[in-house]
């Protein structure tokens, strides 16, 4: 059974997981209860739901992703961006930096922590992986070496079905440390 919400939003019943509850009413008028609260059958005036705004529950599938990485040297990073991988902001802001790829977004921020560097925080897919390397390699860029790469390269067996059989990796540092990845599908 549902409820409704004084404020016309839906409870959620509590024997009712959240995952099969937000698959039924994605998109509809939610309203959640406060940290450490149940739902009851009351509805919201008997479960006390945060005050505020409506929140409408949706998918993050139609959502666009945007890659957030931190620099301790924004104007560094701007500058190691554009001369070893040509890359422009198309927008800025006090403290971070807007790029935009052909399918992609990120953004560099101005961040007293940083990223630990031991795994990738982003990727560019190319067409021609050997052709990207050497041309970074020619810009300055400086690649990783792992076990079993060939020239920087790596061949990866697997990957998501939708992506074909595999596909081949390289990886590099920025000026702020962060690892980034370029990779080829193998169709």
């Amino acid at each position: 059974m549902l409820v409704g919400c004084v404020d016309g939003g839906i409870a959620r019943p509590v024997d009712t997981p959240v995952s099969v509850w937000q698959e039924a009413f994605a998109g509809a008028v939610i309203h959640l209860p406060r940290k450490g609260r149940r739902e009851s059958s009351e509805g919201c005036a008997g479960h006390g739901c945060l005050p505020g705004p409506s929140i409408i529950v949706t998918m993050l599938s139609n959502a666009r992703i945007e890659a957030r990485i931190p620099t301790q040297d924004l104007t560094r990073a701007r500058r190691w961006y554009a001369e070893k991988l040509g890359l422009e902001p198309v927008e800025e802001r006090e403290g971070g930096l807007r790029y935009e790829g052909a399918t992609g977004v990120f953004c560099l921020f101005a961040s007293a922590g940083s990223a630990d560097g031991s795994f990738t925080q982003m990727s560019f897919y190319v067409d021609d992986i050997e052709a990207a390397v050497a041309g970074l390699r020619d810009r300055g860029v400086v690649f990783e070496d792992y076990g079993g790469s060939v020239n920087g390269i790596m061949d990866i067996e697997g990957n998501y079905p939708s992506k074909g059989r595999g596909e081949r990796a390289a990886w590099f540092r920025d000026s702020e440390d962060n690892l980034l990845g370029i990779g080829e599908i193998v169709p």
